[in-house]
């Protein structure tokens, strides 16, 4: 087993202990990521035990680590970090002003500037080229 980033690496799994400055800077860490979580679809085992939280990430279906472990692990250490870093999204490629346009004019988003998710632009790929 090797380590990069501060994560201890092998086939199996990736893991890493966060460690907060006390218990609620813990749960703001899980709640900040778990909107990330939701978004990648993708989900670690993780246990909170006052300022540590212990986190797995493996790909369940297959049994090992793949893309989706390496890329949640980089959002988890952004959102331990304060950083932000935007969800990997299909796009079709569509320009996301379009899609930004087409979603403030459809009631998906609230303005022009806000952020993108999957949800909008499947719905708009939908309604321009019918389902994929």
């Amino acid at each position: 087993m090797g380590t990069r980033d501060g994560w201890d690496v092998s086939d199996e799994a990736l893991t890493k202990t966060y460690e907060f400055d006390d218990f609620r800077a813990a749960i703001d860490f899980m709640s900040r990521a778990s909107e990330r979580i939701d978004e990648l679809d993708h989900h670690p085992e993780w246990t909170n035990v006052y300022n540590r939280v212990e986190v797995r990430l493996q790909s369940h279906d297959v049994g090992r680590v793949t893309e989706r472990d390496e890329r949640l692990a980089e959002v988890l250490d952004a959102c331990a970090s304060g950083r932000t870093v935007e969800p990997e999204l299909d796009t079709f490629g569509h320009d996301p002003a379009d899609v930004r346009r087409w979603g403030v004019e459809n009631g998906l988003l609230d303005d022009e500037s806000a952020p993108l998710d999957q949800e909008t632009f499947t719905a708009y790929h939908e309604a321009a080229l019918g389902p994929r």
